[in-house]
């Protein structure tokens, strides 16, 4: 009776091992999943996400980065714009870019989304009226004399 008995625990201690190993498989599918997610987060939500803080100054390049408006969105009273340039060309999350048309400034890009060509930001106008297009000029850095 006794090895019976100690059969059975076996059989139930192995049966709790191998629910185990496949809820320890699971979690660890689950664990790579998240992990790829974090990845693909900008460094502050990343940052955030962590519990640690992170500088959202806005900043110039250190050197000059040019590029053009793509795309411009108004979503409720703030002003989205896409460019095309992004993190090949050393764009930076809150990176601040200034917005031109010819010599006329017509206000600043803080970059809030960057991919591998292209980078997106909230756009805050120089004056009222003023508008942004698809074309206009967008640096960062040390700006080429005309």
């Amino acid at each position: 009776d006794r090895n019976e008995e100690l059969l059975a625990q076996v059989e139930t201690l192995s049966r709790n091992v191998r629910h185990l190993k496949e809820d320890l498989a699971d979690r660890s599918t689950s664990i790579a999943e998240m992990e790829g997610w974090l990845k693909k987060l900008d460094p502050v939500t990343l940052a955030y996400v962590k519990g640690e803080s992170a500088d959202t100054t806005p900043f110039l390049a250190s050197t000059l980065i040019q590029g053009h408006v793509t795309r411009v969105e108004k979503v409720g009273g703030d002003n989205f714009v896409q460019i095309d340039i992004g993190r090949a060309h050393n764009v930076k999350q809150n990176m601040k870019f200034l917005v031109h048309r010819g010599d006329d400034y017509l206000g600043s890009l803080v970059i809030t989304f960057v991919d591998e060509q292209s980078a997106a930001g909230q756009l805050q106008l120089a004056k009222v009226g003023t508008s942004v297009a698809s074309g206009d000029e967008v640096f960062s850095g040390k700006r080429i004399q005309r």
